[in-house]
């Protein structure tokens, strides 16, 4: 009897271990199959849509690994930031890790433009703390997180701190060794320095009594600044043979970082509506370094404002920055339309999160709402007139404004005028050129390479309907599916009785089907 009841506990114990057994190697098999990430779409665009929006550097590197509850721990560098992310790509858990041994700023960076927010101000104390006198790029780019996240108020007080770190108490010159000797490189306006006459070139090779022969630039730094303003310290300078003494009395000195900071407070305080203040910090900052592209933007908007057009366009032309979207509204709101397209075409895309940069942006687009009417409404009459020519004109400048490229009623209207006279939609021998070039790429299968050749075509006869036919089947090759339906949207739009219009029609609900099991 004891046997029997041995046996049959045995038997229930090995049947509940061989269920724990195939549970548990179930769980393991469904983990196994879904290890890599890039067989789940939904995860891979949460990813990449983290990466686009979130994250500032460039040279992010991925690694994502199955976590035991079959999700993914995703990890960003260089920015250390982890996330938790599901198949399906919902993120269910973020975690900065800053390193504050050898932490950088683009790193810090990351962290306020993820929101988060506490570890990044966190980071930045530690930073400052670290590196301080030499390393102020940190405050500039927390000012600049702040800014891109809408924080007006805290991006001030970041930049309160910035410009009065920024200044130095000495006496406003900049060395080079020479010989063994330092030797005045440059004078700084305003300084004690200019003040005293001292000039580029000068040799000097006493500071109060030592001479500085064998010094290097910080040693003579460290000698020459002082703690308190008002101080005085005494040159012994060469000039041409002859020896002058000098004595400088120590001042605040303003850099070309508190130019920067300046320029960027300037910026900050336009955006918040106060005029006074932010012209005050444009002219200090340009009056400091005229050089420094935020000095140049903060009072070249400033100009723009006031109608001094040629001097905001002087101060402007220089920048290659995604701050110009704020010259590309001020031009716009003077209804300085040429100028303000310009800008706007040469801004680049800013990387992760920008608050003001989309308000900017939202505030430009809807003011050539208004000038987009009024030129459909010159277009639509010229075609009326049968003045085809110019009217092709118009639809070309229309084309130009953002957000006006896919507007349906403008390329049926260029359909309805090749309709009538098919010329201009003929295509020009230098599209031809590229357009057969692409064609061969095709064939080659380098379909990246053939989307180039098809974009230039398209810019140098934006008419011709084939172009366009071609284009999308090749963007549909490189899936990106919502450009193939654009371009073939457009080719249905310039010649909607075309014999293959039922065959684009179809391709467009196809590429639709496409992007719905990508998610996106």
């Amino acid at each position: 009897m004891k046997r029997s009841f041995m046996a049959r506990m045995i038997l229930i114990i090995s049947i509940i271990l061989t269920g724990l057994i195939l549970v548990n190697n179930a769980f393991a098999d469904e983990c196994r199959i879904d290890r890599d990430p890039r067989s789940h779409p939904q995860l891979m665009e949460a990813i990449r849509k983290f990466e686009k929006e979130v994250l500032a550097s460039t040279s992010t590197k991925i690694e994502a690994a199955l976590t035991t509850d079959c999700d993914f721990l995703v990890t960003f560098y260089p920015s250390r930031i982890k996330l938790v992310v599901d198949k399906d790509g919902k993120i269910i858990q973020k975690w900065g890790n800053f390193d504050i041994t050898h932490g950088t700023p683009e790193q810090m960076f990351s962290l306020y433009s993820a929101g988060m927010i506490k570890e990044a101000d966190k980071a930045l104390e530690t930073m400052v703390k670290r590196s301080f006198p030499d390393h102020l790029v940190f405050y500039y780019y927390a000012a600049e997180s702040y800014i891109r996240l809408g924080k007006i108020d805290e991006a001030i007080a970041i930049l309160n701190k910035a410009v009065d770190y920024s200044i130095i108490i000495g006496v406003g010159i900049r060395i080079q060794i020479v010989d063994d000797y330092p030797v005045v490189k440059d004078v700084i306006k305003s300084g004690a320095a200019e003040r005293e006459s001292i000039q580029p070139g000068d040799k000097i090779i006493k500071v109060d009594g030592k001479s500085t022969n064998g010094w290097d630039d910080k040693k003579f730094v460290e000698t020459v600044r002082g703690s308190e303003e008002g101080t005085q310290v005494v040159f012994l300078i060469e000039r041409s043979g002859e020896k002058i003494e000098k004595n400088l009395t120590r001042k605040k000195v303003f850099t070309s970082k508190s130019a920067a900071y300046l320029g960027m407070r300037s910026i900050v305080y336009r955006e918040k509506g106060d005029m006074e203040r932010a012209m005050q910090d444009a002219q200090k900052a340009y009056s400091i370094d005229a050089s420094v592209v935020p000095a140049r933007l903060a009072l070249g908007v400033i100009y723009i404002d006031q109608g001094r057009y040629e001097e905001a366009g002087r101060l402007i032309a220089p920048v290659k920055d995604s701050w110009l979207i704020l010259a590309a509204e001020a031009y716009a709101r003077q209804k300085r339309y040429q100028e303000a397209l310009e800008i706007y075409n040469a801004i680049p895309e800013p990387r992760g999160k920008y608050i003001i940069f989309e308000n900017n942006r939202k505030n430009f687009l809807q003011i050539f709402k208004d000038y987009a009417l009024s030129r459909k409404a010159t277009a639509q009459s010229l075609e009326d007139r049968g003045h085809y020519k110019e009217a092709l004109n118009e639809y070309a400048e229309l084309l130009k404004i953002p957000g006006a490229r896919d507007a349906k009623e403008i390329w049926e209207g260029i359909g309805r005028i090749i309709k009538k006279d098919p010329r201009y939609a003929a295509i020009s021998e230098g599209a031809r050129r590229y357009l057969v070039r692409a064609e061969v790429l095709v064939r080659d299968g380098k379909f990246e390479d053939a989307v180039k050749e098809y974009r230039t075509a398209i810019k140098l006869s934006p008419f011709t309907p084939e172009i366009y036919f071609n284009s999308a089947l090749v963007y549909g090759e490189t899936k990106d599916y919502a450009e193939a339906i654009r371009h073939m949207n457009i080719y249905l739009q310039l010649s909607p009785d075309a014999s293959n219009a039922r065959q684009a029609q179809d391709k467009i609900y196809e590429w639709e089907m496409m992007m719905e099991k990508e998610g996106k």
